[in-house]
């Protein structure tokens, strides 16, 4: 290189954050599957490193990574100031991101004073990844609302107008949402999934849709990215994909889950160490399955009998899929 020691000039502090397709709230499992969404942050003293776009597939056979967020500034209190406040704004809908987790990182006083080694993540891990149940509550609330608004309508013109005046919104009676009731307000219970796991929302219909989960109302400030029939929702250091339940299709012989085990991520199954009838105690490893250099055993939830098996070893399976199934043994705790 032309340079020498002495042409190198130091200019402010830069730091850099990895984004990667990973779940840090299950021990760092990496995540797969087609991004939906994704939003890198820009602003001054930002720069992103990245070779995905929105539409791209983050498949098990490579690094996960998705991004590199860089920020530039006078000193490291500034740069790590940018990085943070860059990481809040980085959207990342389909595979798991640690965006929250490195925003956390970054943004605790330790790490700030720069009181920290190679070991400041195990020792602050339970801090690092915790979600505060409340917050959750109420961003998975407010993506509940945005789904339960009425969707804009086509511009129609005017001659369907004309033919048509009953499929204007502006003339339909029953194209109105507002809930209304000649008695008390409404109040129903409201079936949900929250990546793709069964919760609940309670909404009371009072001029629009008023939306609490697990008794705590919505926050302001949530950012709502529509994908299809499901929302994405950002805010109060919480991200996660929030839809109505479908009852298009449903598993009749296993409607409540229990007794079955599914691929914790997208992977292929390295072996599966029972076969149908086989008894199994609580604990027991039953199957392992591989991604990204990870493997990640599926241990038995209780003792009981395996009563099916639904994939081979060195399947490829997707995040979800269904390994295997046992049936408890009469007495076996659930």
């Amino acid at each position: 290189m032309p340079l020498t020691q002495n042409d190198v000039r130091i200019d402010g502090h830069a730091a850099e954050a990895r984004l990667y397709a990973e779940d840090p709230e299950r021990n760092f499992l990496p995540s797969t599957g087609r991004l939906m969404a994704l939003e890198l942050p820009q602003g001054e003293g930002i720069r992103v490193d990245t070779g995905v776009t929105a539409g791209s597939v983050v498949s098990p056979y490579y690094d996960p990574m998705i991004a590199k967020v860089i920020a530039h500034g006078q000193n490291r209190e500034q740069a790590l100031g940018r990085l943070a406040e860059a990481l809040g704004r980085t959207v990342v809908v389909g595979p798991h991101a640690n965006a929250a987790f490195l925003e956390r990182l970054v943004s605790h006083p330790e790490f700030r004073a720069a009181r920290f080694d190679t070991s400041f993540i195990d020792r602050n891990l339970g801090e690092l990844t915790r979600v505060d149940p409340a917050a959750e509550a109420a961003t998975i609330g407010a993506g509940v609302e945005a789904l339960l608004q009425p969707q804009p309508r086509a511009p129609r013109d005017r001659q369907d107008r004309r033919q048509d005046p009953w499929h204007d919104p502006w003339h339909d009676p029953w194209a109105v949402d507002d809930g209304f009731s000649l008695g008390p307000a409404r109040e129903l219970a409201l079936d949900i999934t929250v990546d793709g796991q069964p919760r609940s929302a309670n909404v009371l219909w009072r001029d629009g849709p008023h939306v609490t989960v697990d008794g705590i109302a919505t926050r302001k400030g949530v950012r709502i990215v529509r994908t299809g029939d499901a929302v994405a929702v950002i805010g109060n250091g919480v991200q996660r994909n929030v839809a109505l339940k479908s009852y298009d299709s449903v598993d009749v012989d296993h409607l409540d889950g229990d007794g079955v085990l599914k691929a914790p991520m997208h992977g292929k199954v390295l072996a599966i160490f029972v076969t149908t009838g086989a008894s199994v105690t609580k604990g027991e490893r039953v199957a392992v399955v591989e991604a990204m250099k990870m493997e990640h055993a599926l241990l038995a939830p209780h003792d009981g009998v395996v009563a099916e098996i639904a994939v081979e070893a060195g399947a490829q399976v997707a995040e979800g899929a269904r390994i295997l199934s046992i049936e408890a043994s009469a007495g076996a705790p659930q």
